[in-house]
């Protein structure tokens, strides 16, 4: 039998000095890779990912709790507006374990876990409504959203008190599923959870830190691993703070609708209130 406890210290004894070194790299880049966003400054994508693999780094017992998972294991749930009794409501779907296959959960739920309002009423009015609760609605040439609230983000202020609020709460990633979710998120080769897999692997076992190693990985693969290795073990008394959205099809394959969600932002507006998303403000996105 594995001597988990063992393995545990002698990572946290390792570990100790390398964290030192990491924090000190940190402290370098913090105030260097930064850009000026709408009169803010928010740090660049890949000062985020390099602190986000540190950070993986760091968590290394986390990550080899949860290595026994399964690619599919790693998939955040699916939130999908359905019809109940003649009126909306949230249901989860969670992938199985060993097929690529989402089953709704029993009940209904919501998305209060989305602390930006504006956000959240967003997703509430345009997501895909699915009227059908026992079929999966994995549609291709849609868009989704992969939400997740920051679960550092104190630590971040406080790391970057000269730049205030330069890290929202709410993250967001925006992407295309010509296949459906199924395919781009647990499929068996070059999915989203398959990268996360693989970095979890590199991850856990790494002995002498090297950000480099992971440098072909996107960033919200990394923030998804790095919220599932700090949260799995607290899911079961505590919700998931994470989920998948299906957008639909607006603005799918028209460049002028790309363009402007990773530039310009997507205009969020309900009423009276308009808020932009940019998905490439490392403040509110994870897209490069």
């Amino acid at each position: 039998m594995e001597n988990t406890n063992l393995h545990e210290t002698s990572s946290a004894l390792f570990l100790q000095p390398m964290a030192m070194r990491i924090v000190k790299c940190e402290n370098t880049f913090r105030n260097a890779d930064l850009k000026n966003v709408g009169g803010e400054d928010v740090m660049t994508y890949d000062t985020r990912k390099a602190h986000v693999i540190s950070r993986l780094y760091l968590a290394q017992e986390k990550l080899h709790k949860i290595r026994h998972l399964t690619h599919r294991q790693l998939c955040p749930p699916v939130y999908v507006r359905t019809s109940v009794d003649k009126r909306w409501t949230w249901k989860k779907w969670i992938c199985h374990r060993d097929r690529s296959v989402f089953e709704v959960t029993d009940g209904e739920t919501d998305i209060d876990w989305i602390t930006n309002v504006p956000l959240r009423n967003y997703i509430t009015k345009y997501s895909v409504q699915n009227d059908h609760r026992a079929i999966f609605p994995n549609r291709g040439n849609h868009l989704y959203w992969a939400v997740l609230e920051e679960d550092d983000y104190e630590e971040n202020q406080s790391r970057h008190a000269a730049h205030a609020e330069n890290l929202g709460i709410t993250q967001v990633y925006i992407g295309k599923a010509m296949n459906g979710i199924k395919d781009r998120w647990v499929a068996d080769s070059k999915s989203h959870c398959k990268n996360m897999e693989l970095s979890r692997n590199v991850m856990y076992n790494m002995m002498n830190y090297d950000q480099n190693t992971l440098e072909r990985q996107q960033l919200v693969d990394l923030r998804f691993l790095l919220h599932k290795a700090d949260t799995h073990h607290q899911e079961r008394q505590e919700r998931d703070r994470c989920g998948l959205f299906i957008m639909g099809r607006q603005g799918y394959d028209d460049e002028e609708n790309v363009e402007r969600c990773n530039i310009k932002g997507i205009r969020l507006q309900l009423r009276r209130n308009v808020w932009h998303l940019t998905p490439t403000n490392m403040k509110f996105g994870m897209n490069r």
